[in-house]
């Protein structure tokens, strides 16, 4: 993923951001220079626009690029859509060639493997056709009857994945450990066991710089993998590379397959697949037809298999049949479904100033619509908005959420170039924060609200003081949550090496604890908290309230001051704060690389140039850099002298 960095700051002219939408937003707003054109945008994972959450963000940036941009060349990529034409329509765009693909270049064989309680010890295996119903196969004794779904999956996977590229599909990140344990010992036991120098490199490159007991070095060694989406970028890259190149033959994974996760293989196995647990209950959400069809094309590689195998384990058993449903979804825009399906609960919001945050998805995409109808009546195209829904927006409708919108205005003095560069936090929020920096700064001065760098004395302090803010002032709650976030993103912004993040976490859990702790739910919640709280909420807030810090100086006489305030946002977000790990980061290699990296360097103020400058001249083999982080060099360097 691309830092979003201004194209004056890089230096190249030809240059290709990958960005989701909200660093697309903020590269938007740090890139003003008006002689910057861009040529291409390319949406993957269109279908993303009718997310709740994130849909109007994706709606909003890609309008803004569109308008700063005329005619910029567009492509959008939505895999299974029934309406991809709805897509330029949205936007008003005209002279579009819509490319619907149906066929699919490798077929996909739908195989039933069921167990029943009676005959545990018996497979029996079906073909499956959807016009044609199944068709027996024959029935494969076992050595030993299979009673739990896991060991049903992982026996299963190993016994018809035998020296093929096998995915796996587990409904949560323990699911996908716990299997790939099981595979493992099976492969341990057979005849596929074999060594790899790669493979082995790896296990003990997550043994020294993840933590010794990490069960994935256990079985990474035996060609067997788990990937999921809260783990060390790093470690998931490695993952997909070994697997890509054939080293891991097993590889068991979450729902992160659905979302632009590309990891072909010969056989795909799938038992009673879900996406997860809903928010607040213990309820698995079945994967949809769509989804199902979506993971099967997962099987069978393009350019070395003509068909793909997709096992279905006990498919009887399933709480809903995806083969029965339909293969497309139809898109409804996020903001579309607010404003004609949920007008009320979006009215309701704009006429709650306390904005207590509940944290939902749903909710979110409420406040982000909110957001969005705000700034286009700034803008002064809130009534051209709301009439792109024609007759399905009655003009009932229409009238209220204007005169909701223009009573929101009224009691609103935060600028409009801010509330636009926050398409995420609503107006109240900003003006809370706003309101309560200007009376700080009027009443304690200009440094009582101006964080400090991360090595600078008393930064600690610093930071938990803005982490209360944020949970007062922003998100109306009071508790003490900030001050465990405060130290992880502390810590994290410093460039504390992950080993001793995960090994601190593990020993607090371990005293905290009756019974013995388990490494991998500690460094599953300690990755969860830094890429959901630290990278995403306290990021959110925390650029927001530089943005209002920075007005709040200049009204108050402070201009001089801005230019003390530290890129928190950005050293948030990399988990480093020195330049010569930023620049690292900045090239595209990963945290832990860079840290390692870092550290063989006195210099810690080279910027872009001086960082390449810098690797081009080392041998890292030399300078003892484990063989992992020597590979992603490599990956931006293929010159790097070894």
């Amino acid at each position: 993923m691309t830092i979003p960095t201004p194209v004056s700051e890089v230096d190249s002219s030809k240059i290709i951001y990958v960005l989701t939408q909200e660093r697309l937003q903020i590269l938007l707003e740090a890139d003003t220079n008006a002689d910057v054109k861009y040529n291409l945008l390319v949406i993957d994972e269109s279908q993303i626009i009718a997310d709740d959450s994130r849909g109007v963000i994706l709606q909003t940036v890609v309008e803004k690029v569109l308008s700063r941009w005329v005619g910029i060349q567009v492509m959008f990529a939505s895999p299974s859509t029934e309406n991809p034409e709805i897509l330029p329509d949205i936007f008003g765009l005209e002279d579009v060639e819509v490319i619907n693909e149906r066929e699919c270049p490798v077929s996909q064989n739908l195989i039933s493997l069921d167990i029943s309680a009676e005959r545990s010890d018996k497979v029996d295996i079906s073909v499956m056709r959807q016009e044609e119903g199944s068709r027996q196969l024959g029935t494969v004794e076992l050595p030993y009857s299979l009673y739990r779904p896991e060991d049903m999956l992982s026996y299963l996977t190993w016994m018809f994945g035998k020296h093929d590229k096998n995915l796996t599909y587990a409904s949560t990140p323990s699911n996908c450990e716990n299997v790939a344990i099981k595979i493992a010992e099976l492969v341990e036991r057979s005849d596929e066991l074999h060594t790899d120098d790669d493979l082995h490199e790896f296990a003990e490159f997550i043994r020294e710089h993840i933590h010794p007991d990490y069960v994935l070095a256990e079985v990474v060694e035996k060609g067997v993998g788990f990937h999921y989406g809260n783990m060390p970028t790093l470690v998931r890259r490695t993952i997909e590379r070994l697997f890509e190149a054939g080293q891991i033959d097993y590889l068991v994974c979450t729902s992160t397959l659905l979302h632009g996760v590309n990891l072909p293989a010969k056989n795909m196995f799938m038992m009673k697949p879900s996406k997860g647990r809903e928010r607040g209950s213990n309820r698995d959400i079945p994967i949809d037809s769509v989804d199902f069809w979506n993971l099967s094309g997962r099987a069978g590689r393009l350019g070395k298999d003509f068909d793909g195998n997709v096992f279905l384990i006990n498919h009887a058993a399933w709480e809903l049949d995806p083969l029965k449903g339909r293969r497309q979804e139809n898109i409804q825009p996020s903001l579309s479904k607010h404003l004609k399906e949920n007008t009320e609960e979006v009215i309701a919001f704009m006429s709650d100033r306390k904005h207590i945050d509940r944290r939902s998805d749903r909710q979110q995409g409420i406040e982000n619509t909110f957001v969005k109808l705000f700034n286009d009546y700034h803008d002064g195209i809130l009534e051209e908005s709301l009439n792109k829904f024609g007759t399905e927006l009655e003009k009932e409708k229409k009238d209220r959420l204007f005169e909701a919108i223009e009573g929101v205005s009224k009691r609103i003095n935060v600028p409009i170039d801010v509330l636009r560069r926050n398409i995420t936090i609503s107006p109240f929020r900003q003006q809370r924060m706003f309101e309560f920096l200007l009376d700080a700064i009027k009443e304690n001065g200009p440094d009582s609200v101006i964080p400090l760098h991360p090595l600078a004395n008393g930064a600690y302090d610093s930071l938990k003081l803005i982490f209360r803010r944020i949970d007062v002032y922003f998100e109306g709650t009071r508790n003490n949550s900030h001050r465990y976030f405060t130290q992880l993103a502390f810590r994290w912004m410093r460039g504390d090496p992950l080993r001793r993040l995960i090994n601190d976490a593990w020993q607090r859990r371990r005293q905290a604890a009756v019974r013995t702790v388990s490494i991998g739910p500690v460094i599953r919640g300690l990755m969860g908290n830094i890429e959901q709280e630290i990278r995403f909420r306290y990021l959110r807030y925390g650029s927001c309230y530089i943005d209002l810090l920075k007005l709040a100086l200049i009204q108050m006489g402070h201009e001089k001051q801005t230019e003390k305030i530290p890129a928190i946002p950005l050293y948030l977000e990399l988990g480093a704060c020195s330049d010569t790990m930023v620049s690292l980061i900045g090239l595209g290699l990963s945290r832990i690389t860079a840290s390692i990296l870092a550290d063989k360097t006195v210099n810690k103020d080279m910027d872009r140039s001086g960082v390449v400058n810098w690797l081009k001249g080392r041998n890292l083999r030399a300078l003892n850099v484990p063989y992992v982080c020597i590979k992603e060099v490599e990956e931006l360097l293929p010159s790097q002298p070894q």
